[in-house]
Formats: C-alpha cells, sequence, structure tokens
C-alpha cells in the first residue's frame, strides 16, 4: 500500500510537452500578454509575426525553455488542464494605451476589442493559483498586468508568496527580458513523463485504432517513463474521459499507482461504450509539493456503433435549412462507427405539439434547431414549446441551437424571446446556453466572414474528420448578440469566426464564436445561408453533431439475455428473431442487462412488468445481469405473457423493451423418462459456486417398447449421466438426494451412476409400475459447479451435451411372479437429455479492498480510490458488491468527506489525525469487507519572513520569525551565520536575541526544523536569511552651550556660583561606560553622575575680561566605540567683579581732544565681566561722557569728578560695584609744557 500525501505550498491551445527520453526535459513556461502588437490584429500571420518581435526582444535559451505564447483572451478560452501543465508562468507588458482591462462594448457593432476583454477570468485567476503558486512554482507579473483588471489586481496580490514577484517598471529598461532572465536560470522542481506508449492486449495499435472483437474487451497498457527516479511520495495516476468533455474530472481517475522510473498501467473498459474517440491522460504528481506532470491522448475505440436519432426543426413551417440534403452522403460512415437518422421537422409543429409522443417515449438523442437567417423571427415558440426544449436538454441529452436562435429585439433592455428567457441566465447553474452578456454585436448582420478558426483541439476538431488548424471555409455568417461566459468552466469555445479584413480580431471567443459546446448543449453559428456548401463546413457540422452526441447524455438499453423455463430455452439471438414459447406451470425465468453506454451512470433503475404485475429495481449495477422469475401460477395456457422492462439512468432518459411470450400446454406425461434441471443461483459470480439440480422421473407405466423381449417383468437397474462443461465452470460436487458426496473424477465432466430398483410388470401393451417391489421413481441429484473463467456472454449448457442413459433388462425367466434374483438381460438403453440451461458468470465478490493512507494539508482535497481485489488476488474494473460505504472515525472537524462514485474526496479543515474506513458489503449474505487508512491532516511552513535588522553596538534585540501559514506546525527553527561577525545571538525558543558587537553587516540564515508529524515525509522546510546591520550608537550632549557665572560679593551671603548639569544620551542606551573629553579649568568643577555631569562654575574663564569657551565632548571607554564621541557642550564660566578700581586721569586737550577711556581695575582678576558706565558728578564744563557712556571728551580745562560703575548681565540680579577718580583737564601746546587751566 503506498501513501497519498496531498500539500498546498503556500487547447488549439495545447500545453507545451518536454522533449520524449531525455532526461532533463526544458521548462515548460507560459507567456500571457493582453497584446503582443498595439495595432489590431487580425491574421494568424500577423498574430504570429507580432510573437516573433516580441520573443526576439526576450533572449530566450531555447535550450533550457519552451515558452508558448498566448493572449489573456486565448487563455481565457483555453481548457486544458492546469495543473502539471507548466514550471512557470509569467505575464508580461503590455503594448496598449489601455492596459490589461475589461472595458465594455456597449451595445455596437464594433468588432475591434483589441483595447477589451484583457483582464483574466476568475476562473483562471483560480486555476493560476491551484496550479502554480499553491505548488510553489515561479509565477512574474509586470507591473502593467498587477495594475490591470479586477482579477489581475487579485492575481497580483498573490505577491505575498515567495514564488510569486511583481516586476515594477524602470525606465525603459526591457523588464519582460529581466524577468525572462531569472527564467533562464531556473531548473525544474516537478517530477517529469518523459514519454507514454499505449498498446492493446499488449499489442501495438494499428493506425491510433483499438477494435472490440467478439464482445471480449482486453486491458488497455499505459507504459510511460520518468525523467528522474520517484521519490516514495510520488504517484502515477490514469484518467479516462468518460463523458467525452475534453477534461478529466476526480471521478474519472480510474488507477493509481505507487509511481516508478518506468512501468505500465493497466486497464480495461469492461463493458460496452459507444466508438470513438476516447481520451486519456497520465498524471506523475509529487504528493508533497503538489508539483506534476501530465501527457495526455486518444485513440479512436471501435465498439458499439453510434446511432443517433436527431430531430431537426427549421423554423416556422418552412423547410428550408434542411441539412438531410446537404449532408446525405455524410450522415452515415462507411466504416460503421455512426450512423445519424434523421427525422425532419418544424417548430410550428413542434409548438402545437406534434412530437410530444416521440419526446415522451424518449425515440430521439438530439435536437437541432436551424438553420435560417434571423430563426427566432419565424421559428419563436412558446413559452410552453421551448420549456419542453429546456426539460428534454436537463436530462442530459443533446440539444443544438444555431445562428440567430438566442435573439433580442435591437436595444431592448430585456428579453424578447421565450429562447432568450430560456436558455440565457446569469447564474452559470442555470444558464443553458453559455451566453451571457447582451451586445448586440450581430445585429444588422455587419463584419460577414465566409471563414472560422480553429480555437482549440479536442474529439470535436478531431472526430469523425480530423481537422488542421487552417481557417476554414463556411457559408457567410456574422457574429451573434451576447457574449460567451467564459467564466464559466463547462463552457468550450472550438473555433471562431475569422476575417483577414475589417476589425474581427483574432483570439476573441468571448464576442467571435462560430461553435461551443456546454455540456450537452451545442452552438454552431451556421445557418445565416440556409444551405452547406463547403466542405470544410460540412465536416464541422458532422464533427459538431457526433459531439453533441456523444459528450451528451444518453438513454440507456436493456439487453434480454435470455428466456427459460425447464424445458424452453432462448437465447438473446433467438429472442430477437424466433417466437417465444413456455410451457404452463412452470417458472419462467428472464435474465437481462440494464446497461447504459456512458460510463458515468454506474447505476440504473428498471421495472418489470407483466401482464399487469410491477415490480421496481433500483441500483442496479450498468451492465450486470439481473434475473426476473415469472412464477409458475402466473403461466397460464393460452395466456400469452406480455412483459416490458423500462429502463431509467439518474437523469431520467430512459428505454422501453417490450416482448410477448406465448404459453403452450405441459408435455404429454405419457413420456417414457421426464427430465428437468434448474440452477440456483442463475448468475454464479466468478470463483463462487452454484447448484444445478437435476430431476428424473420415471412413468406410472409406459407402453411397451419396440421389439420389447420381456414377456412378464422389466426392470430400471442403473442410470448414467454425463455432461461436458464448458471451460468457465468446474465440478466441485456431486450429491444424490440424500446428500451423500458422489465421487468426481474429471472437474470439467459430469460423470455419475445412479443404481435403482424400478420394476414394470407388462399388462398387455403397457408396462405397469410395481411400486410395492420398486425403490422411488424419482431420482433427484445435485452438481455443485464453480464459476472459474469470466464470460463476455451467457452461458449455455446445451441440451446436445449431456445424455442420461438408463438400462431397461428383462427376466429371462417367464414366470407370473417377480424374481429379483432370477437371471436378467439387458433389454435396451433410452436415453434422454436434459433441456438447455443458462448460466451468467457475474464479477467476482469483492474479496478484499485496501486504501491508502492519506496526508494533506488543510484547504487540500483528494480523490481516495480503493483497491479491490477478488479472491484470486485480481483487481477488477466492474466489482460486484452490494453497498459501498465510505466513512471518516474520530474526526472531530479534522476532515470534509465527500463520495464520487466508488471513489472518496478527502478535504483537509484543521490538523489532527483520524481514521478513513471502507465497507463493503459483498452482497448474498456474505461478511462486510473492511479497510482502514489513517488521514493526516498537517499544515507544513511554507514560509518564514524575518526582516532585516539594524542596531547599535552593544544593543540587544529580539526577533521573532513570522512563519506561514498561521496553522503551520514545526518543532522550532534553527539559526546559523552565513557571513559577518558583527553580532552574536543567542536562541530563545522561536526567538533569537542579537546583541550588536561591532559595526558590520551579518548574514544568518533561518530554517524550519520539522516535527514528529512530518517524520518519514520528504518535506523540504523553507528557511530565509535575513541581514542585520550593526552600527555604533550616537551620543549626544544637552545643552549644546551654558553660561554659568560667580560673582565673589564681599557680602558673603550675596556670593553667586552656578552650577548646572550636562545630559548624556545614548542612542539607543547600550549600557557602555562613557567618559569626558577634554580638559577641565580649575574656573569648572566637573562630577560624573548616572545621566551626565553636574557642573560647578569657580570664578571666570577667560583673559583680560574675555571669556574663553571650554568645551567638553563624551566619548565610550570601549575600544570598539572610541571613535563614538558626542557633540560638544560650550561652556562659558563668566565671573561678576566685587570691585572696581579707577585711577585718576589728566587729559591735555592741547595735544588730543579725542574721548578718552578711563584707567580700571576689576577684581577680582577672574572677572570677565567688566561692562561698565561713567557718569560725571561735578565738573561738567570740563569732561562730559560720549554715547558710549564708556569714555570721556574732554571739554575745557578744569578738574571733574567721575563715577565709575559696572552694569548687570541680563537677567542676574548682582550689585554693582562703584568708584569715583577725578579727571583733569590741561591744556598746553607742544612746544610749551606749560599747564594752561
Amino acid at each position: 500500500m503506498h501513501v497519498l500525501i496531498i500539500f498546498i505550498l503556500l487547447g488549439s491551445v495545447v500545453p507545451p510537452t518536454g522533449s520524449a527520453n531525455t532526461n532533463q526535459p526544458p521548462l515548460n513556461i507560459l507567456i500571457l500578454r493582453d497584446a503582443f502588437s498595439s495595432s489590431k490584429t487580425l491574421t494568424v500571420d500577423q498574430y504570429k509575426a507580432a510573437i516573433d518581435t516580441y520573443r526576439a526582444s526576450l533572449n530566450i535559451d531555447r535550450a533550457k525553455l519552451n515558452v508558448q505564447f498566448m493572449t489573456i483572451k486565448e487563455f481565457n478560452a483555453s481548457r486544458f488542464p492546469m495543473a502539471g501543465a507548466y514550471d512557470a508562468v509569467m505575464i508580461g507588458s503590455s503594448p496598449l494605451s489601455v492596459k490589461y482591462q475589461t472595458g465594455t462594448i456597449g451595445r455596437s457593432a464594433n468588432h475591434d476589442t483589441t483595447l477589451q476583454f484583457n483582464d483574466l477570468t476568475a476562473l483562471k485567476v483560480d486555476e493560476l493559483f491551484n496550479s502554480i503558486v499553491r505548488v510553489g512554482l515561479p509565477l512574474y507579473v509586470h507591473e502593467d498586468a498587477a495594475n490591470g483588471g479586477p482579477q489581475l489586481k487579485r492575481l497580483a496580490s498573490f505577491a505575498t508568496y515567495s514564488n510569486v514577484s511583481v516586476f515594477p517598471k524602470e525606465g525603459e529598461k526591457n523588464i519582460d527580458q529581466q524577468m525572462i532572465q531569472q527564467l533562464n536560470k531556473s531548473t525544474g522542481i516537478r517530477p517529469r513523463l518523459t514519454s507514454t506508449n499505449v498498446t492493446y492486449n499488449q499489442q501495438p495499435i494499428t493506425n491510433n485504432t483499438i477494435t472490440v472483437q467478439q464482445d471480449v474487451r482486453a486491458p488497455i497498457n499505459f507504459a510511460y517513463n520518468l525523467a528522474m527516479s520517484p521519490s516514495a511520495a510520488t504517484i502515477v495516476e490514469l484518467y479516462i474521459d468518460f463523458d467525452h468533455n475534453d477534461r478529466f474530472q476526480p471521478q474519472e481517475k480510474v488507477v493509481e499507482q505507487a509511481a516508478k522510473l518506468s512501468a505500465t498501467i493497466d486497464f480495461t473498459l469492461s463493458r460496452p461504450t459507444f466508438s470513438g474517440p476516447k481520451n486519456w491522460m497520465l498524471v506523475v504528481k509529487d504528493t508533497i509539493t503538489g508539483r506534476a506532470d501530465f501527457k495526455k491522448g486518444s485513440f479512436v475505440y471501435v465498439d458499439q456503433q453510434v446511432q443517433a436519432n436527431i430531430l431537426q426543426l427549421t423554423a416556422g413551417t418552412s423547410t428550408n435549412g434542411q441539412i438531410s440534403r446537404d449532408l446525405s452522403d455524410m450522415l452515415v460512415d462507411p466504416a460503421g462507427n455512426y450512423a445519424f437518422k434523421l427525422t425532419n421537422g418544424n417548430t410550428d409543429s413542434f409548438d402545437k405539439g406534434a412530437y410530444d409522443a416521440s419526446l415522451a417515449a424518449n425515440e430521439y438523442d438530439m435536437l437541432i434547431f436551424g438553420f435560417q437567417d434571423s430563426y427566432n423571427v419565424s421559428g419563436s415558440m412558446s413559452e410552453t414549446a421551448t420549456r419542453k426544449v429546456k426539460r428534454f436538454s436537463e436530462t442530459g441529452q443533446g440539444v443544438m441551437l444555431t445562428h440567430d436562435t438566442i435573439f433580442r429585439t435591437n436595444s431592448a433592455d430585456t428579453p424578447t424571446s421565450e429562447w432568450e428567457r430560456q436558455f440565457v441566465h446569469q447564474d452559470a447553474a442555470s444558464n443553458i446556453s453559455g451566453q451571457r452578456t447582451y451586445t448586440n454585436m450581430g445585429f444588422g448582420a455587419p463584419e460577414r466572414t465566409s471563414q472560422a478558426i480553429k480555437v482549440q483541439d479536442g474529439i470535436f476538431t478531431n472526430y469523425p474528420f480530423k481537422l488542421d488548424a487552417a481557417p476554414k471555409s463556411i457559408s457567410s455568417t456574422h457574429n451573434q448578440y451576447f457574449t460567451l461566459d467564459l467564466n464559466d468552466p463547462e463552457v468550450t469555445p472550438w473555433y471562431n469566426l475569422y476575417s483577414t479584413s475589417g476589425n474581427r480580431v483574432y483570439g476573441d471567443a468571448n464576442n467571435h464564436y462560430y461553435t461551443y459546446t456546454k455540456n450537452n448543449f451545442t452552438y454552431s453559428g451556421a445557418g445565416h445561408t440556409n444551405s452547406f456548401t463547403q466542405l470544410d463546413e460540412k465536416k464541422i457540422f458532422i464533427n459538431t453533431m457526433y459531439r453533441a452526441f456523444i459528450g451528451a447524455n444518453h438513454k440507456p438499453y436493456n439487453i434480454i439475455e435470455s428466456i427459460s423455463d425447464q424445458v424452453n430455452a432462448y437465447l438473446k439471438e433467438d429472442i430477437k428473431t424466433k417466437t417465444l414459447e413456455v410451457t404452463a406451470g412452470r417458472d419462467v425465468r428472464i435474465m437481462w442487462r440494464p446497461s447504459d453506454y456512458d460510463f458515468q451512470d454506474q447505476s440504473l433503475t428498471s421495472t418489470f412488468t407483466y401482464n399487469g404485475k410491477t415490480s421496481t429495481f433500483e441500483n442496479l449495477r450498468n451492465y450486470e445481469v439481473r434475473e426476473f422469475v415469472i412464477p409458475a401460477a402466473d403461466v397460464i395456457e393460452g395466456t400469452p405473457l406480455v412483459v416490458s422492462i423500462e429502463t431509467t439512468d439518474k437523469r431520467n432518459a430512459k428505454v422501453t423493451d417490450t416482448l410477448t411470450i406465448n404459453v403452450k400446454q405441459p408435455e404429454s406425461v405419457s413420456d417414457l423418462i421426464k427430465v428437468t434441471r434448474s440452477i440456483n443461483p442463475s448468475t454464479i459470480s466468478l470463483y463462487e459456486t452454484g447448484t444445478i439440480n437435476y430431476q428424473v422421473e420415471y412413468p406410472e407405466q409406459f407402453d411397451r417398447l419396440p421389439n420389447q423381449l420381456g414377456d412378464k417383468f422389466i426392470r430400471i437397474k442403473l442410470a448414467t449421466f454425463t455432461e461436458q462443461l464448458p471451460k468457465e465452470l468446474e465440478v466441485v460436487a456431486i450429491r444424490d438426494a440424500a446428500g451423500n458426496e458422489l465421487p468426481v473424477s474429471n472437474t470439467q465432466k459430469i460423470d455419475v451412476a445412479f443404481p435403482l430398483e424400478l420394476y414394470y410388470l407388462r399388462n398387455g401393451s403397457v408396462n405397469v409400475f410395481l411400486p410395492e417391489e420398486s425403490g422411488a421413481r424419482r431420482l433427484t441429484f445435485d452438481v455443485v459447479v464453480r464459476a472459474v473463467q469470466p464470460s463476455a456472454s451467457i452461458l449455455q449448457l446445451k441440451q446436445a451435451d449431456n445424455a442420461l442413459k438408463t438400462d431397461i433388462d428383462y427376466s429371462k425367466k417367464q414366470d407370473h411372479i417377480l424374481d429379483k434374483h432370477n437371471d436378467w438381460d439387458k433389454e435396451t438403453t433410452i436415453t434422454s437429455t436434459f433441456p438447455d440451461l443458462f448460466i451468467n458468470i457475474g464479477s467476482p465478490f469483492a474479496y478484499k479492498a485496501t486504501i491508502p493512507d492519506v496526508t494533506l494539508q488543510i484547504g487540500a482535497d483528494q480523490v481516495v480510490s480503493p483497491v479491490i481485489t477478488d479472491a484470486k488476488g485480481n483487481v477488477f474494473t466492474n466489482p460486484n458488491w452490494k453497498n459501498l460505504k465510505w466513512e471518516v472515525v474520530d474526526n472531530d472537524g479534522i476532515v470534509q468527506l465527500s463520495g464520487l462514485g466508488n471513489n472518496a474526496v478527502i478535504k483537509g479543515i484543521k490538523t489532527g489525525q483520524a481514521k478513513l474506513r471502507l465497507t463493503v458489503e459483498p452482497g448474498e449474505g456474505r461478511p462486510a469487507i473492511t479497510a482502514e487508512s489513517t488521514i493526516k491532516v498537517i499544515s507544513p511552513p511554507e514560509q518564514i519572513q524575518i526582516n532585516a535588522q539594524s542596531l547599535y553596538v552593544g544593543q540587544k534585540v529580539t526577533v521573532t520569525p513570522s512563519i506561514l501559514p498561521s496553522t503551520a506546525q514545526f518543532e522550532t527553527v534553527r539559526y546559523e551565520t552565513v557571513s559577518g561577525d558583527s553580532v552574536s545571538f543567542v536562541q530563545k525558543g522561536l526567538a533569537l536575541e542579537i546583541s550588536g558587537l561591532k559595526p558590520g553587516e551579518t548574514v544568518i540564515k533561518a530554517t524550519v526544523i520539522a516535527g514528529d508529524e512530518f517524520t518519514n515525509l520528504n518535506i523540504r522546510m523553507p528557511s530565509t536569511t535575513f541581514t542585520v546591520s550593526v552600527v555604533a550608537p550616537t551620543l549626544t550632549q544637552t545643552p549644546e552651550q551654558l553660561d554659568l557665572w560667580v560673582w565673589d560679593s564681599l557680602d558673603e551671603e550675596k556670593r553667586v556660583n552656578d552650577t548646572a548639569s550636562i545630559r548624556i544620551l545614548s542612542n539607543p542606551e547600550v549600557g557602555k561606560e562613557t567618559t569626558l573629553i577634554g580638559t577641565i579649568p580649575a574656573a569648572l568643577t566637573v562630577t560624573p553622575i548616572a545621566s551626565g555631569y553636574t557642573l560647578r562654575a569657580n570664578h571666570g574663564h577667560g583673559s583680560n575680561g574675555n571669556v574663553t569657551s571650554i568645551s567638553l565632548q563624551t566619548a565610550f571607554v570601549e575600544t570598539a566605540l572610541k571613535n563614538v564621541v558626542s557633540n560638544p557642550t560650550v561652556i562659558r564660566v563668566n565671573e561678576y567683579p566685587n570691585q572696581v578700581l579707577a585711577q585718576d586721569m589728566t587729559i591735555n586737550i592741547g595735544e588730543d581732544a579725542a574721548p578718552r577711556s578711563p584707567s580700571l581695575q576689576f577684581w577680582p582678576v577672574t572677572a570677565t565681566w567688566r561692562d561698565y558706565r561713567l557718569e560725571v558728578l561735578a565738573g561738567e564744563a570740563f569732561v562730559k561722557v560720549n554715547s558710549s557712556g564708556k569714555q570721556l571728551i574732554p571739554v575745557k580745562p578744569g578738574i571733574a569728578k567721575v563715577k565709575v560703575y559696572t552694569t548687570l548681565p541680563n537677567g542676574r540680579t548682582f550689585v554693582p560695584v562703584i568708584d569715583t577718580f577725578y579727571v583733569r583737564v590741561i591744556e598746553t601746546s607742544g612746544e610749551s609744557k606749560d599747564d594752561r587751566y
């Protein structure tokens, strides 16, 4: 048993495939753009040329990258599997003026949609998220796209995932080329398939065709090779597209195996199906990462002919557009694989109910409405009639609408026809047609064209006619009136209208669709003209009809395998051709297969009715033989048995088969020996047993035998029975009526003898039984047989292959008294044969089941397929059981469980462990089979994020990682230094305490360490690196400047010595010792404190009355921080004088009349404040004070008394100091020294 581990980590559009048989295939890259040219692109050649120009600008390494280019329009229309298609997706720059926008057409005939419909659909964003983003593959988005429409913005929001990058514009740089250069350096991180090969029963397939012969269906073999040896968690899955919609749904997964480097997967299509293409897909998936690769293909499977009864309804009462005229030579396949039977009708008759009975009887497989221009006008129908069409489509059977059926009167705001009301809806689930938004683009038939171009490949484009990619010629037609809803995953466009001139841009399936499908609904744009003259168009239409039929639901069918009583027996070939007759008074056994060619219809319901009596059987397995027994009491001579079997599928498509069985009188009782036999059960499961009961009744009397020798007495002494069994059966045991076992000498042949003691007396011409002398006339024995080989058809134990030989002796003694011991001699041997007996070999009973352990992530889901084997250990594709039940034990909300056919779908809800249990009831009283496995829902870490850090030397910082998702399970985080030595760190739980040691950068790696949840799981834990920048701290001193004062007043109480403090701030606070830088003069006392320093002014600092600034700075003591110095604090120590001494002065006015300054002395000598003022106390006539107040101006000779006093500094309250002095003003000439007053 292997283990499923499912994680979510964090076309003609056909995805590229890697080169076969190489170990390292190129990476598959998808590049999307809103356009590859700034101008309107109409043709394929223009489109290819634009791509070539763009490609040339990218410098793609083609040896490494296999690149596919698509526009957003094309991508939105594509329907190939995204999961496993690409290694990376890139959305490039836009050459358009309006970039990546949806826009709106409005109601106009504008066919140029270059600037519109360029946003992704929500469907495609979800596909990209699930197939690329969540599994960790690169998604690169150019800024143009990231700023585009709402859905592209949603896609760009996934940039929180480490594998998603939005590339901003950088001037004129080629950002697209930069994205490609990164992809050129990428390496593959997903498993890859290098080659696949499909054979049938181990034999090569000729012409890609498998033909079922004689109803025997052999295994189809899918061989594959991987590029690299797979891990233990890698699986290979096989999908078969059973419903022919060119998609592979979870319920279409048929086989799952642990991957090998090279291996083969076998699968058998075990019951009949329609002839035609069968799509397959092999997927290799790494269940740890969710990353995958796939290869898909198709082969033609020739089995049951497609026989489609089609009702075409032309408009009104007209016969215009009847395709039987133009396509009559193409409706039947010369090879016999399909035959379309067309019935011509019209909407007028349909509206009046002319086809109601045929519809009720399910006579039609498909309805076609068309072909005529303005079909909605002539072919309009009532609400009642269009609802009939809607109900028909709801059974899953095929409906095709064509040109101008879904139409609205020009510019109307609401629907104007029942076609729109019934078939167009804003809700995709209710929108049968797949058309959605009214644009009126086709009104007036503008921009007509006679060409169509393929959108993508599939059954539609490949069968019966293989159509290449070249434009196809069609009858002239035009656009329609509604957009196609490409956000609906069931809508698949196949062909677009195509023009080489005008405005119809290439690749827009939203507006320019020609043919598309949605489930069983098909649309064809044909019908603007009501004839098909172009061969291309005829081929497209035959393909359209085939795809419409094969992609629809089909009514079931019944195979009546046999009708038998104990005497009469009819196989299915006889039932079709012969008059059916059974014997009155005997049970009538009818074996039939309720069947459906649709593989998705696993179970059916049959209603069995005979002569008014009804029984209903539900949940009958598709194509499994069932038996109904009409009891003997209801089998009356002369009263025919009218039998009907109605079989219905889940969508109420049904079929009814009716037959009449005549009832004849019983056989003559005068027959010599009466033999009957029956089987229980009539269906023997492979490897199981059934019991054939043989009954022989010898007569009470019988006519004298021809040439009878015995004159008086005859006896039956011995009966021997032989029967050759078909190879599918073997004899297990033979038992007589008493239950005694008889010897078995040959398991392929019944060969047994029974001693008898039956005596008869001839009485005239009749032999009469002597009961007193004899044993029982009835001989009964059972043969237990085992089914040892499967059979594609009902086994017929033929009457010609068995013989009951009864030996009759006569008494040699001619006497009237019976002497049993007398000599006896052989009279004759009578040979009797038992009638044909029908046995069905059914599928083997389920004997053992296994289911894999499942490990999945929250939000992930996985289809779990059981492996159910029979008693021989063989895995079979059509197992036999009564019921299959899935359940989760001890769930506690850990998972959600749902079912898809025989598979279970598990979705992870929250982390934890539960048990998945499968219970299979084989039926017929057999004990239930139970399989259990472990479900683990885990949440592996997808990303670890730690921001870059910046700290100072000596600083400590604690970082805590962010680990996504929030539910992530892990044990711890491991930290290691990648480079640098500027920090030390200590781990504390998940957090890391980092200490700055010295300036510089250190790179640290953090790796998530898995816990026990991931034991034996090959999970790569995420890691990240982050940079720690260590810078020196800053030291700041405040204030930057201080002015301090000293006043050594003679009055001690008034003396002043200013104090102050300097605060030292370390940013950040690193707790390191600091020291003072600079010389501290005696004028200042500095005392360190916790926050810095305190200062005391002792005396003035300066010279000649000028203050000299003192500059103090702080530095760290630690050597590593020796260069960290604070800003300086400039300190001015001022001192106010306590004395001023003025000297008397003489001024000779004769020499100079200039102002004179007094001669002053300030005390103490350290006083720095020497600002003063002069005031003339007496002798103002001789001197005066100038305007500065500091100088004297001599006026005339004489003596004056002058006062000098100090000024006060601003804001200070010192007491000025005063002195007086005398000034003598004299006047002498230069030659004469005589004083003159």
